[in-house]
């Protein structure tokens, strides 16, 4: 009977030295979950970032298309202010020659007026290409600060994923640890149960 106390007793020891740490439990949770939000908070970061890229990116194209097209524009209107020059410098000469004829007169003042509008067309042009050229060195810059943004955003999620992975690693050692101290609780409640019938039966086969 002694031996079968003392073992009870011990048992007991042990259960009520075991009890379920759930103080270091919702340590586990709350730094998964704290990992997880910041996960969260990184997907949503880097979704904006490349759709912003995306934008910035089709942006990129059109602007490339219009300095094209700007570009033509200044060099066929060029080579046609270049071309009129030539011819009104050419009957500008003629006019010197025949000073009074009226028709080369009336050619060189035609020449003159499509010479002047041509260079305002040419001048428009360029101005035109500048404007987008600029715009397309600005977007530039900004789209190669986006991609820099990116990459150091999509290195943190991977960090930080190693953490969330490594957190959830660490409820999951948690649980087993739980699991099994459960089983062993409800062995020792078990014992503790059986041993007390048996000394009840002990007791009472004392006392017949």
């Amino acid at each position: 009977r002694d031996r079968l106390d003392r073992q009870v007793q011990a048992w007991q020891d042990e259960l009520a030295q075991s009890p379920p740490d759930w103080d270091e439990a919702d340590i586990y949770r709350a730094r998964l979950e704290l990992r997880r939000e910041t996960l969260a908070h990184l997907d949503e970061r880097i979704e904006a970032t490349v759709a912003k890229r995306k934008s910035q990116v089709e942006e990129q194209t059109q602007l490339t298309k219009k300095l094209s097209t700007a570009k033509e524009k200044w060099k066929s209107a060029e080579a046609q202010r270049k071309a009129l020059q030539d011819a009104e410098q050419a009957t500008r000469k003629a006019s010197e020659a025949l000073p009074d004829d009226a028709a080369i007169s009336s050619a060189v003042k035609s020449l003159e007026a499509r010479v002047a509008s041509l260079t305002k067309s040419a001048e428009n042009s360029k101005q035109a290409v500048e404007k987008h050229q600029q715009k397309l060195n600005e977007l530039t810059s900004q789209l190669d600060e986006v991609n820099r943004q990116l990459l150091t955003l999509q290195s943190e999620r991977i960090d930080v994923a190693d953490l969330v992975a490594e957190a959830r690693g660490a409820v999951s050692v948690f649980l087993s640890r739980q699991r099994r101290a459960d089983a062993r609780r409800e062995e020792l409640k078990q014992r503790i149960a059986s041993a007390e019938q048996l000394r009840e039966f002990l007791d009472r086969t004392a006392q017949s």
